[in-house]
């Protein structure tokens, strides 16, 4: 907007120290603000010139009980010494409080400004850095949403910061919203920025950004709920794996074990039947040996049996041949006897 654009003007003459003349225009018409070294020393054109004690007026320097008094006796427009004399105040206050009250009325009309490079004669009235506060306050705000801002060197606008101002725009260390800030501090901003004072980003960037923040951090935790979810799975899938892996392992336990077993059923088994054919072979064994002993015992009593009945039979033999030969021979001895006797 153009009042934004002659503020933009009157800072930058006060920031490169310019000096020279900045011809702000409304409607064909110009007025001059002229500048040595960055500071204001006089107004002079078509527009927005105060008359005397405006200012003082408007600052509140003036009581308007005083302003009626001098309307009544027709000394509104005197700037002798001693009507300042009567009011309390110095021809330097009147001067400063009315070439700031041309400045605001100047910035509040004019189109647009320019600077132009001159010699300036004349002593500073009004400090630069003054007059390109008052000029960012009285233009109307800009139409652009205000950016987001953080601190960055305030050194760089310490001419236009009062101790609670710099108190306050010291704790911008992380990025604030301008949107947000009171309607008041807005002017504050303005100069804050031209300064180049603050880091600042356009609040649609700022927005851009938030979104691109928001989606990253969306990804970031549909990452995270995939990498939980990816852990767990892998954890089901280990301790599914290790159950299988412990099942697996009790079959084979469970199998190895009924294979020992059977191995242990077969192995007692053959045990059981080498040892019944061992006590089978064993019994046979004894057996035969006990047939071959009662057949030798048995042979043997019958071969001493045998013996016996021979020994009595020739005993007997022997007994009846004894007998028969006594008999025989009583016969005889009987035959002898007859025939002797």
């Amino acid at each position: 907007m153009p009042n934004t654009q002659v503020a933009e003007v009157l800072f930058d003459a006060h920031a490169l120290k310019a000096t020279g003349a900045v011809t702000c225009s409304h409607r064909g018409r110009e007025t001059r603000l002229f500048f040595s070294h960055g500071d204001l020393v006089d107004v002079d054109g078509q527009f927005g010139i105060a008359s005397p004690l405006q200012g003082l007026l408007r600052d509140r320097r003036l009581a308007l009980s005083q302003f009626d008094a001098l309307w009544a006796r027709g000394e509104v427009g005197q700037t002798d010494p001693e009507t300042f004399e009567e009011l309390g105040l110095t021809e330097a206050d009147e001067r400063s409080a009315r070439l700031l009250a041309s400045v605001r009325q100047v910035v509040a009309t004019a189109d647009g400004a320019r600077f132009e490079e001159m010699p300036v004669e004349g002593a500073v009235q009004v400090p630069g850095a003054t007059v390109a506060r008052l000029a960012f306050e009285v233009a109307p705000p800009s139409s652009h949403e205000a950016p987001w801002v953080r601190v960055k060197d305030l050194s760089r606008a310490s001419a236009f910061l009062s101790d609670e101002e710099r108190a306050l725009v010291s704790g911008w260390t992380n990025f604030v919203s301008g949107a947000s800030l009171p309607s008041e501090q807005h002017p504050l901003l303005a100069v804050l920025l031209r300064s180049g004072a603050l880091d600042s980003v356009p609040a649609a960037e700022w927005r851009r950004r938030e979104e691109e923040a928001r989606i990253a951090a969306e990804q970031r935790r549909a990452d995270e709920a995939a990498r939980v979810a990816e852990e767990k799975r892998q954890a089901e899938e280990v301790a599914r794996q290790a159950e299988e892996a412990r099942l697996a392992e009790e079959k084979r336990q469970v199998e190895e074990a009924a294979r020992q077993a059977e191995e242990a059923r077969l192995a007692e088994e053959q045990r059981q039947a080498e040892e019944a054919a061992r006590q089978a072979e064993e019994a046979r064994l004894a057996e035969e040996q006990r047939q071959a002993e009662e057949a030798a015992r048995q042979a043997e009593e019958a071969r001493l049996a045998e013996e016996k009945r021979q020994a009595e039979e020739a005993a007997r033999q022997a007994e009846e041949a004894r007998l028969a030969e006594e008999k025989r021979q009583a016969e005889e001895a009987a035959r002898q006897a007859e025939e002797a006797r």
